[in-house]
């Protein structure tokens, strides 16, 4: 299973607290100035891995709240709904804007930290096609998916306005048992 569409839900409120804190998008490029594969992205990481040590970030489990996670009270209560839904541990959280006619291109995510938890996007705004092991998908505004990111999988921008994805990460979840 590659892809998964679990729910449809308004993401008026959230796409207005992000356009209140747009001036986020430059405020941390770490993500797009050292992978390869994300550098037409721009990111405001609201929670990340706890870096101890010289330990590549694909395998720390260990997450916590960024200083930029406190500004976004409409994405902290998603969070929290989801989780109350289906249960499981937060891991990672971003938020990921890919403008008109960019793309990330192929890759894996790979690493210990992946391999037990479920990757989620919750589409803020825009269109994007998705592409896993050669199975494309649109993902549109309001929707939230689960989608195989340790296969390799690329996605690029359609339609005629920037996409932004609130991203996040999931270990032991139940949503299987309620989509399965």
């Amino acid at each position: 299973m590659n892809f998964f569409k679990l729910d449809n839900i308004d993401s008026s409120e959230i796409l207005k607290e992000v356009q209140q804190n747009n001036y986020l998008w430059k405020f941390n490029t770490k993500r797009q100035d050292n992978i390869e594969v994300q550098s037409e992205t721009q990111s405001i990481p609201l929670r990340k891995a706890i870096v101890n040590s010289s330990v590549d970030s694909r395998h720390i489990h260990e997450s916590g709240d960024t200083n930029l996670y406190s500004l976004f009270p409409k994405i902290k209560k998603f969070i929290n709904a989801f989780i109350d839904k289906y249960e499981g541990e937060i891991g990672r959280i971003l938020i990921v804007k890919l403008p008109l006619e960019k793309m990330v291109y192929p890759h894996t995510d790979a690493g210990d930290y992946y391999k037990i938890r479920d990757r989620f996007h919750y589409v803020i705004e825009g269109m994007y096609e998705y592409t896993v092991n050669n199975e494309l998908k649109i993902f549109k505004q309001n929707e939230l998916w689960y989608f195989n990111n340790k296969e390799i999988h690329f996605t690029k921008t359609i339609g005629n306005i920037d996409r932004i994805a609130l991203i996040f990460d999931v270990k032991d979840s139940k949503w299987r048992e309620f989509h399965g």
